[in-house]
């Protein structure tokens, strides 16, 4: 693979969240990577299922519901987990398929947006814990990751610009414009998916 330089890239799997405690599944519930998949890639399935399994043990606490065989409470119990799992699950979802889409690069603009990515965490700093934050879970914040994601697409325009120079200014135009729209198409619908489910 490394000397025919042709990488297999592992398909990405994506199935999104969906609320429980609906009267069909009365004392089932599903945590974790059992309740969603997103693609291995970013790690983010053991640290969504870790979250879920806290959340709900202090939602489901005795001290909120002391009789698990009461399905009302539970399942309005089960409302309150749904909403505050969100944004983590949101922002670990969003990010592997946005990373899995840069890895995975087949066009031009991707690559662009790829190389601005490495590029991006070269800068350290806020370039660099930020994403880490966000990938590690310890910042659950979907706007952060939207800004993250947006700088990182913005900074990889400005980095073709500068290599195809004066000479290259129509064509990096072309590009920065198929780039944009690239990054929209590949992170935008999956954040509102998530967010707005």
């Amino acid at each position: 693979a490394l000397e025919g330089r042709k990488f297999r890239i592992m398909p990405n799997q994506y199935l999104s969240a969906m609320k429980q405690g609906s009267e069909n599944h009365l004392g089932f519930i599903l945590l974790g990577d059992s309740l969603n998949m997103r693609h291995p890639l970013t790690g983010g399935g053991m640290t969504v299922g870790l979250n879920d399994s806290v959340l709900l043990a202090k939602l489901i606490h005795p001290k909120y519901v002391d009789d698990l065989g009461d399905h009302q409470l539970v399942a309005q119990r089960l409302k309150v987990f749904h909403r505050k799992r969100k944004n983590l699950d949101a922002v670990i979802n969003t990010l592997s398929i946005a990373l899995y889409s840069l890895f995975a690069a087949d066009k031009k603009a991707l690559k662009i947006l790829q190389n601005g990515c490495f590029r991006y965490f070269q800068r350290g700093g806020e370039c660099l814990n930020g994403p880490i934050g966000l990938l590690s879970g310890t910042l659950p914040y979907p706007m952060l990751l939207f800004n993250h994601f947006f700088s990182v697409a913005l900074y990889a325009i400005y980095l073709n610009f500068v290599a195809r120079g004066l000479p290259g200014f129509p064509l990096a135009l072309l590009e920065a414009l198929d780039t944009l729209f690239t990054a929209i198409i590949v992170f935008t619908p999956y954040l509102w998916a998530e967010l707005v489910q």
